[in-house]
This record gives structure tokens, C-alpha cells and sequence, in this order.
């Protein structure tokens, strides 16, 4: 009779197939236990406090349980082993409210001399408690956390610190509570007393060359503002004080150091200062761009984002932790873009300082996506994780102060000039009549006090008519500018010059002045001004008559002087050669004389 092999299990097939796959079942077994070889077996860590490279993570050396009883440290050590799950290095505990995270892990011995605590460095908990046992077996917990004031806690410190106690001999079992409304992404990190020393003076180094930044941008932004009488220094002094305090939240200075004994303002410190942070800074900018004058649209828009930053940072402080980081970033992120978009708007429309803006933004921008990503649990809290922003902040703060220089010299080179259009002659930018006059009435006093002799002159163009009957109107026009521009190569940094009329210059060359100067004085004025210009008809020359007096021998006012000379000027016969008079004290009607 007729047998079929491979057993049951191969019935269904053909007998040549059965004999087939029975042979393949050999080579197929021993596949299967080569491949079962090549799969590691999966070893939790061990926690290791000997280990020279800290901090020292806890990863899946711990176990944890989600407990919504309400239950203690007896109720929760007494779970059975199933409950119990392995940590994870980057887990997102969701945590609702009436709910607690614990972490069970036991600290194996170690032959250590330092003093070792538990870290949650990074994303903000609310409490954190650490329970070990007493010497008479009984759980006894210390608490560290936003809502627990930080001069209470067992280490105050920018971040919960929590004491372990280690032993040489016997291992120790220690249980955490965390609780903490919505997700819970902190990290887990074990660090002895020397490299928390150590750690905190770079800190301290970076923290101390951040906040003395600010306090030099805000003495000196504060001093513009009192010297220039400029808000705008007082707007962006007010944003950097919101950054300072921003930062001094985010980085646990400020629980440490500014509100100890305030648990609630500690808990939404960082959010609320967030909002109104971004509000600042983003009403800085539209204040150095001077948006109210540019655009009236543009200004209330940002101005309806600004006041917007108040009902926000309210909010922020009475809604839940879970939507407090959310709703805060948004705001940040949209004040920033809009500050940006400002800054790009005004750029595209010709303001001088916009692209000095856009740059100082920058450092801003990208060294705020660090902290964002570490808030949003995207990345691991760390140096540059925690400190990034400040950096960003550190430059950006000089490059402003720098712009706001820039644009105090600018409107006080604007209110100069708006001032000086009284003042000054539109055609050659010199002093006008009126500047001179008060300025000779002052050099008569100063040369009567300090009893020394200076100069005044009035020159005027006698051929400017002749000019422009044989040159024409365009050139005859650039015989002022010329004389203008010799009178001042020949007049010294302390000597004045100004445009009396249209052919009318006036000269005050200040003392003390000796004979043989006062002399060469007008002669010195005539053949400068007779010198031939350069791309000019031969004959092009300005001809000048010169009147000159010194005071303070010339008595009586500045403007009985001045009409002395141009009543000694207008008796010059018009076909004299001579070319400077001297103004007698002593007679009423000068007498022209020959220099």
C-alpha cells in the first residue's frame, strides 16, 4: 500500500510535493535560528554613579505608573510588579488633571565621596516630590517645583534639584512623584556636587554677561532719553527690561533670586513675560521706524497687536499649563512676524535704518527656535537648548543701541537744519544778516572784556553787473557761491562768514589780532578773490571792494557799525582802484584810504 510522506500537516499536497517541501524543512529551520541569532537580546541600563561623563541619564533603569487614585508612596509601592512599565529617555507623559506621574528606581552602591542629586533640568513641572525611606522604614518626601517656593526647596537652584543619598553597601529605592498638568517631557539626569559646581559657574558666567548687558542698554537708552528728549529710547529701554525679565524666568533666575517666596507668579512667570516680551519688542521696532509718520493704517495695526499682549498675558496666567506655552508661543511667533514685516515694509520704501534693524533682528529670530523646540518637547534641554535666545538677545541689543545713535544724529542734524532756515542764506548756506549781527555784537563784547582787537569786513562784488552783461545770467549766478567758498578758504576755523545781501558778504576774523594783521587782513581777501577759476572765461573774475573796522576801537553797537561801513562803502567813487577801506573811530564820515 501506498504511503504518504510528510505526515498530516503536508496531506493537502500532491505526493510530489510533499516530498519537496519535506526535504526544505531542514534548510528552513536552520534559517530561521541563524536570523533569531543575528537579533540582540534587549538589556535595560544600569544606572552607574561612578561614570567620570555626567549628568548621568536615567533612561529605562526606572519604572513608572499613572496613578488617578490619589494614592501615596505605601499605596503605590505596595502595586503589583505588572503595573509597572520601563521609563523611556524621551517620553511624553500625558498627566490630566487628578493625575500624578511615579517613577520607581533604585540607586545601586557606589563608592563615591561626593553628594549626588536628581536633576529635571529643561521643561517646567509644577512639583516634583522624592520620596525615601526613613530610618524607621517610613516614606519621608521632598518637594521641589513651580508651585512650591523655591527658598523652600531642599536645593535651591535654577532648576528642581533633589537630593539622593548613596551608599557604599546597600542599594536604596527611592520613588518620585511628578505632577504636573498636561504633558510632562522633562528629563530624568543624575549630577554630583563637583560638576553642578562646576556647571553653574559657565552659567553664571553666561547669565552674568547677558543681564550686565541689559543694564548697560538701559542706562545708557535712559540717559539718550533724558539728553535727546526722545521716546523712542524710553520704548525700547522698556522692551529690553521685558526681555531681561523674560529671560530671568525662563533660565530660573528669577525664582531664585527676585520672587522666592511667590509660587503662583513663579508658575506663569514664563508665559505671561513671553507675551509681553514679544509686545515690546515688537513696538521697539515700530517706534525706531517711526510708523505713526510713515503709515496711519500700518500704526494701528501694530498698535491693536500690542494692546492685544495684555488679554493675552491674562489669559495665559489663568488657563491651565497645558495651554499656557501654546498660546504664549503663538503670540510670540506673530509678533515677530510682524515686526518683520514692518521692518521689510519700511526697507522696500527707502528708510535709512530698516536694513540695520533687519539685521539686528536676526540673531533674535533664529536663536528663539531653540528654546521653542525645547518648549514643544522636540528637543533635549541643554546649553545652547537654554541659552541660545540670550546669545541671540546679546547681539541684537548693540546693533540696536546703534541704529538709535544713528537716528538721534540724524534728527538733531534735521532739527538743526529746520532750525538754521531763519538763520541761514539758501543760496550759499552761510550765515544771514541776523546771524551776523548777533555774533559781531558778541565778538565786541568778548574783544572789550578780554581787551584785545579784532576784525570785521564787509566785502561786496562791485562788477557783478558788468558779469552778466558779457558772460550771461547762468554764469553771473555762480559769482556768489565763488566768493562765498574764497572767503571761507581765506577765514580761519574760529572766523565767521556770512551772505549779507546778493553781492554783500560780511567777514569777522577774531582777535587778538597785531598791527601788521590788520593790515594784510583785506589786502589777503582782495587777491584771493581775484585769483582766476578753473573752466571759466579769462575775464571771469569777481572784483571786490573791502571795508574793514576793528573793534572794540569802533564804538557803539553792531548795527550802528555795520551802517558806518556801508555808508563808507556806497562813498567809494566807482572809478577808484582801490579796493580796501579802513572805518575811523574818531569821525562820524570815514574817509576812503588806500590799503
Amino acid at each position: 500500500m501506498r504511503t504518504v510522506s510528510g505526515g498530516p500537516l503536508l496531506s493537502f499536497l500532491p505526493s510530489r510535493s510533499n516530498t519537496r517541501v519535506a526535504r526544505l524543512l531542514p534548510w528552513l529551520a536552520l534559517a530561521c535560528l541563524l536570523l533569531l541569532a543575528q537579533v540582540p537580546a534587549h538589556a535595560r541600563a544600569i544606572l552607574d554613579l561612578d561614570v567620570p561623563e555626567q549628568p548621568i541619564q536615567l533612561r529605562d533603569w526606572g519604572d513608572y505608573v499613572i496613578d488617578d487614585a490619589g494614592g501615596g508612596p505605601d499605596e503605590i509601592s505596595a502595586l503589583p510588579t505588572s503595573s509597572w512599565r520601563p521609563t523611556q529617555p524621551e517620553a511624553a507623559y500625558d498627566l490630566p488633571a487628578g493625575k500624578a506621574l511615579w517613577i520607581r528606581f533604585t540607586v545601586p552602591p557606589a563608592a563615591t565621596a561626593e553628594r549626588w542629586y536628581l536633576e529635571l533640568p529643561g521643561a517646567p513641572v509644577e512639583r516634583a516630590t522624592l520620596y525615601s525611606r526613613d530610618e524607621a522604614q517610613r516614606w519621608a518626601g521632598r518637594a521641589a517645583g513651580d508651585l512650591v517656593p523655591v527658598a523652600e526647596w531642599p536645593v535651591p537652584h535654577l532648576n528642581p534639584v533633589l537630593p539622593v543619598n548613596v551608599s557604599a553597601e546597600v542599594p536604596a529605592t527611592y520613588l518620585l512623584r511628578i505632577d504636573n498638568t498636561g504633558f510632562f517631557r522633562g528629563t530624568l539626569q543624575f549630577v554630583s556636587d563637583g560638576y553642578m559646581s562646576r556647571r553653574d559657574q559657565s552659567v553664571s558666567l553666561m547669565l552674568g554677561i547677558y543681564f550686565g548687558l541689559a543694564a548697560l542698554f538701559l542706562v545708557t537708552a535712559l540717559l539718550g532719553a533724558a539728553f535727546m528728549r526722545d521716546n523712542v529710547y524710553v520704548v525700547t529701554s522698556a522692551a529690553v527690561a521685558l526681555m531681561a525679565f523674560m529671560q530671568a524666568a525662563d533660565t530660573g533666575i528669577g525664582g531664585l533670586h527676585l520672587w522666592p517666596h511667590a509660587p503662583a507668579w513663579n508658575d506663569v512667570s514664563r508665559s505671561v513675560l513671553l507675551v509681553l516680551a514679544a509686545a515690546g519688542t515688537a513696538w521697539s521696532y515700530a517706534a525706531i521706524l517711526s510708523l505713526r509718520d510713515r503709515s496711519v493704517r500700518l500704526h494701528r495695526l501694530m498698535l491693536g497687536m500690542v494692546l492685544a499682549a495684555l488679554p493675552v498675558a491674562i489669559a495665559t496666567g489663568l488657563l491651565p499649563a497645558a495651554w499656557r506655552i501654546p498660546l504664549a508661543g503663538l503670540y510670540a511667533v506673530g509678533a515677530a512676524c510682524s515686526a518683520l514685516a514692518c521692518i521689510v515694509w519700511a526697507a522696500r520704501r527707502g528708510d535709512a535704518q530698516a536694513p540695520f534693524l533687519l539685521v539686528s533682528l536676526a540673531p533674535v529670530l533664529a536663536g528663539a527656535v531653540l528654546p521653542l523646540g525645547r518648549a514643544v518637547g522636540v528637543l533635549e534641554p541643554g546649553f545652547w537648548a537654554t541659552h541660545s535666545l540670550q546669545v541671540g538677545t546679546a547681539i541684537q541689543w548693540p546693533l540696536v543701541l546703534l541704529v538709535l545713535m544713528v537716528r538721534g544724529q540724524f534728527k538733531r542734524e534735521s532739527i538743526r537744519r529746520l532750525r538754521g532756515i531763519s538763520r541761514r542764506d539758501p543760496g550759499t548756506g552761510l550765515s544771514n544778516q541776523l546771524e551776523f549781527l548777533e555774533r559781531l555784537s558778541r565778538m565786541m563784547a568778548r574783544s572789550k572784556r578780554m581787551n584785545y582787537d579784532s576784525a570785521v569786513l564787509l566785502v561786496d562784488i562791485v562788477n557783478a553787473e558788468r558779469l552778466c552783461n558779457d558772460y550771461g545770467q547762468h554764469l553771473t549766478q555762480e559769482v556768489p557761491l565763488r566768493v562765498g567758498m574764497r572767503l571761507l578758504t581765506t577765514a580761519r576755523d574760529i572766523d565767521s562768514v556770512a551772505r549779507l545781501s546778493e553781492n554783500r558778504f560780511g567777514m569777522l576774523i577774531e582777535g587778538p589780532l597785531g598791527p601788521d594783521e590788520v593790515k594784510q587782513i583785506g589786502s589777503r581777501v582782495v587777491a584771493r578773490c581775484l585769483m582766476p577759476v578753473k573752466k571759466k572765461p579769462e575775464g571771469w573774475v569777481p572784483h571786490v571792494h573791502v571795508a574793514q573796522a576793528l573793534v572794540p576801537r569802533d564804538s557803539g553797537d553792531a548795527a550802528q557799525l555795520v551802517q558806518r561801513m556801508d555808508l563808507l562803502l556806497a562813498s567809494v567813487p566807482p572809478d577808484t582802484r582801490r579796493a580796501v577801506f579802513n572805518l575811523e573811530p574818531s569821525a562820524q564820515e570815514a574817509q576812503p584810504e588806500a590799503a
